[in-house]
């Protein structure tokens, strides 16, 4: 990571055995690893129960602040953040993104997510409740950039 006034920049494959300097996980996983895929990558496991949701209009009131999470503190108001990712799974909600977090009830998360059996496209805007838009996604692959 580099950084210049007020522009960070950290760029990574995860090729090394540690997480590069300044990445920290928020709930970390059990089972996770730098070094996957060909020595150029992350693996992590998810665990059952995780996931971040606030206040949706469902009963039982839904409320979940312990998902997986790999971040960056950035101070900067204008951030470019890109990944490109590919997740294996089949279970109920179980996803791979980008998230760009201000605090519990503030925050954006975008990727692949598993609903009923498929892959598809799916974003969580959370404003004291969250809000959740998904669309159909052929494949388990994605490149994302997000804009702050």
């Amino acid at each position: 990571m580099s950084s210049s006034g007020d522009q960070t920049f950290m760029s990574t494959s995860f090729a090394s055995d540690q997480l590069p300097d300044g990445l920290k996980w928020y709930t970390e996983p059990k089972t996770w690893r730098t070094k996957a895929r060909n020595n150029k990558g992350l693996l992590a496991i998810t665990e059952p129960k995780t996931d971040f949701w606030q206040k949706t209009y469902y009963e039982p009131l839904l409320v979940a602040d312990n998902g997986h999470f790999l971040y960056l503190d950035v101070s900067q108001e204008k951030v470019v953040m890109e990944t490109e990712f590919e997740i294996k799974s089949s279970d109920q909600f179980d996803q791979c993104g980008l998230m760009v977090r201000t605090d519990t009830l503030h925050w954006i998360k975008c990727g692949i997510e598993y609903v009923d059996g498929h892959p598809g496209l799916g974003c969580v805007v959370t404003n004291d409740f969250s809000d959740w838009s998904k669309q159909d996604w052929q494949g388990n692959r994605l490149c994302l950039r997000l804009y702050r």
